[in-house]
């Protein structure tokens, strides 16, 4: 006969279990984190199964892949933290309600894998292009979405249809057209994985193209043909054209044999002939030629007043008049000396015809000009002779004035900010410098020369020029100081230093999206002593970024410190104003152990020991058991004498826990007694009992066929029968039940009749037995004594009775005995 609440729980089993033993999903008996778990291949995975209900059940199980967990009866949750690495992993978690019926829920699992993404670009024709983007080792595919953009708009997306859980390859291939009019879109292609929010909440996003569409050289401005100029001038040309990508330069003179320059202005200094320059500018998709025919002119000086009371005419012959120096550099507004001499006696006046300081004498060899402050930019003295035969001598010294800019400065020439990628000119403003000609430029980025250039011009007087440093800037441009240097090239006769001036320092500031510079892909905590914002992951972008981290798509406050239960994989987001990029860091937060046990625990005799109080702690902590306050090794199986006080220390790199409880071996009835029969005769008394042993003490119960003259009592733990003047009735079968929570044992008396005559029979036939035996036994004792005990020997003539033993009849024939006798 079942207890009553055995039967009770396997009624409720059938009524929650389907004939497969899946519990249907309306029952909400078992609640799992997420009915499917989604994973990245190789990460720690924690997937937790608990039982909402509180019913009794035997076992509750958790499989996830090659790993198992299992909890006893008192606990009603079961979790495993593993790493997956099998992509068709699968899980299912189960309770046992009894021997025979259990509940399952199957768990989905996703394993995937985040992909790497490559976008190629092939130039088809003049404007189209076919961009392919690449996803390498990207699992489950058929959740995989490949999306194009546009500046930074979707145009396509790519789906997949495959159930295919390993990792796999795929392509997604688009053909583009980039109008002239819209020049420079950038493209590029983001792989995702659709898994929701346990998956990958960010893109894997492919390096951005910027593609053009392409054309031949075009020359911007148009250009004279043919210019006029005089005989010593500095001239610069210039050819810039407009194509792409963009052009290269060759200039060449006349016949096309050399080549004198390989950028889109030339300068010629002092030009002294005519000729014919061909500036070419060519692609990959053609070339343009300009031709400009210069003219040089000579140049007639015509002499000023000469301040003599008389006029002075030109004469074009040797005076020996010699000027030193004969070249002269000068700083505006600094003092100028210049003597002007001659060896023929035959002069009459020497002097200097000049607009300032100018002077002449009579009968001198030498005479100078001096000037205390030259603020004349186009200074031109001439050194005159007159003989005595009324003959002139001219004779003109170079005069360089020169003058430093007043300022020298850098500035992009876009106000938008410099971004990763981009091109971008830096201008070089140079105010008020003088003379133009001979006017070098450098171009400084960290204190390295990245480019000089010539500025020329036919002009002595000042002038505000510029100098433009084209570049492509990236990241690592960020924080760069570009500077440009100018120099005047004033030749041998200038200053002993070479005057210059030196902008500022230009700060190149360059936007570009965030990288992460490092992050660890794992990490371990201690609970109570952490929080996310310790976590030390290194990134750069510019404008620096914004983080907010997440767990389970969820934003998490990043103060917060963090407990055992928090531990799980953190994606992290960095944003600025040029695009975004996330890593994920699956955080394990470890614990000192922890014991919520029961005090009082019941096992069965013979069953092997399970644990009884699971401790919680991280690192899984070391387990120590004792007994009455001594350590002791648990037994291979329970037995009855394994009952008694126990304590269970947990221990870890945390802490330790400590609980006490007491260990209740329980075991099934036992009977000292086994089955027997009896005789009743009519009238008599007849009296049996019933006692069993087992724990918990057993309930003890007689079945019997009910009479008045028999009564049951109970003495201590035994149930007694007793009764009196026996009739027929009495006679049948007793059964006597032992039954305690472990199980139900019975035993049976069985009672027969016996009348009064066959009761006297036996009694006779008993007696008559006992006679029996007691005189064999008499035999048996008289046989013993004659054999070991005394004998007595009488002689026949002169002997009186003489006891003798046996020892002193020992080794005498039966001859001498006889004589003897």
């Amino acid at each position: 006969m079942l207890p009553l609440r055995l039967l009770s729980l396997l009624l409720l089993s059938s009524s929650l279990c389907d004939a497969g033993g899946t519990c249907p999903p309306t029952l909400n008996l078992l609640i799992l984190d997420s009915p499917v778990v989604i994973t990245e291949y190789g990460k720690n995975t924690l997937v937790n199964c608990t039982m909402e209900e509180e019913e009794d059940l035997k076992e509750m199980t958790l499989v996830l892949g090659n790993d198992t967990a299992e909890s006893s009866g008192y606990e009603s949750f079961v979790f495993i933290n593993t790493k997956l690495t099998d992509w068709n992993a699968k899980g299912e978690c189960k309770i046992k309600l009894n021997e025979s019926v259990e509940c399952s829920q199957e768990i989905e699992v996703i394993v995937y894998k985040t992909p790497e993404v490559f976008l190629s670009v092939n130039l088809k024709e003049k404007a189209n292009y076919k961009l392919q983007c690449d996803v390498f080792n990207a699992a489950p595919v058929q959740n995989l979405t490949i999306k194009w953009y546009k500046n930074d708009e979707q145009i396509h997306a790519k789906s997949f249809s495959e159930t295919i859980r390993t990792p796999v390859n795929e392509s997604s291939m688009l053909e583009v057209s980039v109008s002239r009019e819209a020049n420079d879109a950038q493209f590029r292609c983001e792989a995702q994985l659709e898994l929701g929010p346990s998956g990958p909440l960010l893109p894997v996003v492919s390096q951005t193209h910027t593609l053009s569409a392409l054309y031949p050289p075009e020359f911007m401005s148009n250009h004279s043909g043919s210019i006029t100029v005089p005989k010593g001038d500095n001239i610069s040309l210039s050819c810039e054209a407009d194509g792409i990508p963009s052009p290269e330069y060759q200039w060449t003179v006349d016949d096309g044999q050399g080549i004198l320059d390989n950028s889109s202005k030339l300068s010629i200094i002092k030009v002294n002939r005519s000729a014919t320059y061909n500036c070419t500018a060519t692609n990959e998709l053609g070339s343009i030629t300009l031709s400009v025919n210069v003219h040089v002119s000579e140049v007639t000086t015509t002499a000023a007043a000469a301040a003599t009371p008389r006029p002075l005419t030109p004469v074009q012959q040797v005076c020996d008049l010699t000027t030193t120096p004969p070249e002269v550099v000068v700083k505006f507004g600094d003092p100028v000396q210049i003597n002007c001499s001659t060896s023929r006696a035959d002069v009459d006046v020497l002097g200097w015809e000049s607009s300032v300081g100018g002077n002449s004498k009579r009968n001198y060899s030498l005479v100078t000009l001096e000037i205390k402050k030259l603020e004349d930019w186009k200074f031109q003295p001439s050194c005159f002779s007159t003989l005595n035969n009324g003959k002139q001598c001219m004779e003109n010294p170079v005069i360089h004035v020169y003058k430093t800019p007043d300022f020298v400065s850098v500035s992009a020439e876009s106000h938008r900010p410099i971004t990763d990628g981009s091109k971008c000119e830096l201008r070089c403003d140079i105010y008020n410098v003088a003379p133009v000609h001979g006017l070098t430029v450098k171009w400084y980025k960290d204190n390295k020369t990245v480019f000089t250039g010539n500025l020329s011009s036919s002009d002595v007087t000042p002038h505000n020029l510029s100098s433009s440093l084209f570049a492509t800037f990236d990241k690592s441009d960020n924080g760069s100081l570009f500077r440009c240097e100018v120099e005047l090239q004033l030749g041998s006769k200038g200053p002993e230093f070479v005057p210059s001036a030196v902008s500022e320092p230009y700060t190149a500031v360059v936007h570009y999206r965030p990288f992460i510079k490092d992050c660890p892909r794992n990490f371990t905590a201690e609970e109570n002593k952490f929080s996310v914002n310790d976590l030390s992951c290194t990134t750069d972008g510019n404008p620096p970024p914004d983080v907010k981290w997440y767990l389970n798509g969820e934003q998490v406050n990043t103060n917060k410190t963090l407990s055992w239960t928090d531990s799980g994989v953190y994606t992290a987001k960095f944003t600025n104003s040029e695009g975004n990029i996330s890593t994920s860091v699956f955080i394990t937060v470890e614990y000192s152990p922890s014991l919520t046990c029961e005090m009082h625990y019941e096992v069965k005799v013979n069953e092997k020991p399970k644990t009884l109080c699971e401790p919680k702690g991280l690192p899984t902590p070391n387990i120590v058991w004792f007994k009455n306050g001594k350590e002791t090794i648990l037994p291979e199986r329970w037995s009855k004498n394994n009952s008694g006080n126990y304590s269970l220390k947990a221990q870890n790199k945390h802490g330790g826990a400590e609980h006490k409880f007491y260990l209740d071996v329980l075991y099934a009835p036992e009977f000292k007694e086994k089955n027997t029969s009896k005789y009743l005769i009519p009238g008599g008394n007849v009296t049996f009992g019933c006692r069993a042993e087992g724990n918990p003490s057993p309930e003890i119960k007689w079945s019997f066929r009910r009479a008045d003259n028999l009564k049951e009592t109970t003495e201590g733990r035994q149930k007694i029968i007793t009764i009196t003047g026996a009739t027929s009735t009495n006679a049948g079968f007793y059964i006597c039940a032992a039954t305690n929570k472990v199980g139900t044992v019975t035993r049976t008396v069985t009672l027969a009749e016996r009348d009064k005559t066959s009761g006297s029979f036996i009694w006779l036939v008993i007696l008559l037995v006992i006679l029996i035996v007691l005189g064999l036994l008499f035999l048996f004792f008289c046989y013993r004594k004659k054999k070991c005990g005394q004998y007595t020997f009488v002689s026949s003539t002169d002997r009186s009775s003489i006891p003798m033993t046996a020892n002193s009849a020992a080794g005498k024939t039966s001859a001498d005995i006889n004589n003897s006798l």
